[in-house]
């Protein structure tokens, strides 16, 4: 809380945010507390299942709550800002405690506990949004751990201003930032693969007893004469379109083993992508397919590609978001990876960890933070327009004003083949369209890089 908050929010709040006495510990021990502080319950049961989901006004917008808790004993307390829907319970005495669960309800998104407990994969050995129960609940897209900061650090200025916890942060709350990230999948639209899908496009309406879809054969003789063409040529596009705004991102490198679901285009040609990246814009390593939780094959990518960059790759992504939250942080850590960015869904936008921003994974076993960075995918630009068809900006502004107001940054994925390719005419544009939201917004646009050296 305490890095997130020195990243997010202005010196004045963050110096607040160290003056105030916050405690941790059993209920009844929290409840006992008879002194102005902010005292945390610690052992407070909790499902996964989310229950008594309510909202409450805060600094300009609505904040999400759910497992709300009763009013403690005595008539000494009152709920804040007020008995409906409240925020927090404060004693005559000063102590202030959270009216939902906050420590269960945000450790539980920042261990992984639904995936934990939910056995449930896909083919891919992914958990997906679908599985999640929040999801059933309409609470994938609220930021969990950011507005439980942002009302602890509201609390300290409120408490330490008129010994009651504020409900605005008016001139506290930096600039929203916006992790921008590329996955470099394909870099020729003319391999096997990506023809031979196309080809089965074409031909499938027959087993409908329809005509077969001959716009197909466009493409595959479009990219057989231009093979770079919406691919390669597009990293040069999209550096472009961001320094016009101001912005720069992350490419995740995709070499190694070839096939379906691996490196669809030969290593040599990252060569070619690699000119087209200028210097501050970061490059990592698309964990290939195959490599997933294996150390070998991990290691000759990591090989491959630092013999193309002339540097090791210290961040990264895994190809298809194959991801395992018991394992895949001990790994990556054990690969030299510093800061990761899968941690995300396959199958819809939302925070998968409630986070709008980074943390250090927990490593239970050792009993302390992970020397990693994970900045879970929260927008993936073919989830965006799936979901919100035509209102994709209006979704992504909404979700910006939002963590503009808690205190944040969304990390946002495009894909260089989507960019302006009129084979995909749903995203043709849309990147353009989503830097000139952050621009009118006043988000800082950053890689991994740049967010966590700032």
């Amino acid at each position: 809380m305490e890095r997130h908050a020195s990243r997010f929010f202005t010196a004045e709040a963050n110096r607040s945010l160290q003056r105030a006495k916050i405690y941790f510990g059993p209920y009844k021990e929290m409840a006992a507390v008879r002194e102005k502080a902010i005292a945390i319950p610690t052992d407070l049961p909790s499902t996964i299942t989310p229950r008594d989901i309510y909202t409450a006004a805060f600094n300009g917008t609505q904040v999400t709550l759910w497992n709300k808790l009763p009013r403690p004993e005595g008539s000494q307390w009152i709920g804040l800002p007020d008995e409906e829907t409240p925020v927090w319970f404060q004693h005559e005495k000063g102590a202030v405690l959270p009216a939902w669960n906050l420590f269960a309800n945000i450790l539980g998104l920042l261990t992984f506990r639904e995936e934990m407990e939910i056995t449930t994969r896909d083919s891919h050995g992914r958990f997906m949004a679908a599985m999640s129960p929040r999801s059933k609940a309409g609470l994938l897209e609220v930021p969990a751990f950011n507005e439980a900061v942002a009302i602890v650090v509201a609390g300290c200025l409120g408490l330490e201003r008129e010994d009651r916890p504020a409900f605005d942060l008016t001139n506290c709350v930096t600039n929203p930032g916006v992790i921008l990230s590329h996955d470099v999948d394909i870099l020729l639209g003319n391999d096997l693969w990506t023809q031979s899908i196309r080809l089965y496009r074409m031909f499938a309406p027959l087993a409908r007893m329809k005509a077969p879809d001959f716009a197909n054969a466009k493409w595959i003789v479009a990219n057989f004469r231009q093979p770079g063409r919406y691919y390669l040529d597009d990293i040069k596009r999209l550096v472009d379109a961001e320094r016009f705004h101001g912005a720069r991102s992350s490419f995740y490198l995709l070499n190694g083993a070839a096939g379906r679901f691996g490196a669809r285009s030969g290593s040599r040609m990252i060569s070619e992508a690699v000119k087209h990246i200028p210097d501050g814009w970061n490059t990592g390593m698309h964990y290939n397919y195959d490599t997933f939780l294996s150390e070998d094959r991990f290691q000759r990518q990591v090989s491959e590609l630092s013999d193309i960059l002339r540097a090791r790759p210290v961040s990264g992504r895994g190809h298809y978001l194959r991801f395992d939250a018991r394992e895949s942080f001990r790994f990556l850590v054990r690969q030299g990876i510093l800061c990761d960015e899968t941690a995300g869904y396959a199958d819809r936008i939302g925070y998968r960890c409630g986070v709008a921003g980074f943390f250090q994974p927990f490593d239970e076993t050792q009993g302390k933070a992970l020397p990693i960075w994970e900045i879970p995918l929260v927008i993936m630009e073919g989830n965006l327009v799936e979901q919100y068809q035509d209102e994709g900006i209006e979704a992504f502004s909404r979700m910006l004003r939002h963590v503009s107001k808690v205190g944040g940054a969304l990390s946002v994925l495009f894909h260089p083949g989507l960019y302006c390719n009129p084979e995909f005419p749903e995203t043709a544009g849309l990147y353009d369209r989503l830097l000139a939201v952050i621009a009118r917004e006043r988000a800082v646009a950053v890689s991994c890089r740049d967010l966590l050296n700032t």
